[in-house]
C-alpha cells in the first residue's frame, strides 16, 4: 500500500494498526544499508558476493538509474560536431553564453512519485534544498526568483571553468557519454 503512495494514516486504518507501527514497518523495510555498516552492525567482514546471494534468495532486486542516456550513433554525431566547433573556446567565451535547464519545483511537500536518486545536478539541487515550502503559484515564482538572485557565483564561475574540460571528454569519448 506504501509503495502505491498512500498515506501512512489510510495505512494504518485499513490494516487496522497504530501510524507508529506502520511507520516504524516501513522505515525498517525501505532502510538502506552499506557494506560497512553491515560489517559494524555484525562485526564480521562481508563480502558482496553473500549479500547478493542473500538479495536473490529474498527475491529483491536492486533498481540502478541508467548512469548515462543511451546515446543513438546520430546523437554522438551531432554532440561531437556540436563540442568540436567550440573546441577552441576558453572560459571567456563560455561566460557569454546562457545556459538553461528543465526544472521540477512542487507545490506543498510531497508530489507521491517514486524517486531514484542521482547525482545532484549542481544548481537546481542547490536552489531545491534551500527552497521553502510554497501554497500558491506565486509564492513558488518569488521563492525561485529570490534564491536565483541569492545564488553564490562561485558556483556558477566553477560549472562555466569547467566547460572546457567537458568539450574535451565528449571529443575524446567521440560524442559518447562522459563522466560529466
Amino acid at each position: 500500500m506504501k509503495t502505491a503512495g498512500r498515506l501512512t494514516h489510510r495505512v494504518a486504518g485499513q490494516v487496522d494498526r497504530s501510524k507508529c507501527a506502520v511507520r516504524n514497518c516501513w522505515e525498517q523495510w525501505t532502510r538502506e544499508v552499506t557494506r560497512s555498516t553491515l560489517r559494524t552492525d555484525v562485526g564480521v567482514a562481508i563480502v558482496p558476493q553473500t549479500i547478493s546471494r542473500h538479495l536473490a534468495e529474498a527475491n529483491l532486486k536492486s533498481k540502478r538509474p541508467f548512469c548515462a542516456l543511451p546515446l543513438t550513433p546520430e546523437h554522438r554525431q551531432l554532440r561531437l560536431q556540436w563540442c568540436q566547433a567550440r573546441s577552441m573556446w576558453n572560459v571567456t567565451d563560455w561566460q557569454k553564453v546562457v545556459f538553461s535547464d528543465e526544472s521540477r519545483f512542487v507545490l506543498g511537500t510531497d508530489d507521491n512519485r517514486v524517486r531514484v536518486w542521482r547525482r545532484p545536478e549542481h544548481v537546481w539541487d542547490k536552489l531545491k534544498r534551500q527552497m521553502p515550502s510554497c501554497h500558491s503559484v506565486h509564492d513558488l515564482e518569488l521563492a525561485v526568483q529570490d534564491l536565483w538572485a541569492h545564488l553564490p557565483q562561485d558556483i556558477i564561475r566553477c560549472l562555466i571553468n569547467s566547460m572546457p574540460d567537458r568539450v574535451a571528454a565528449c571529443i575524446a569519448a567521440g560524442g559518447g557519454p562522459t563522466r560529466y
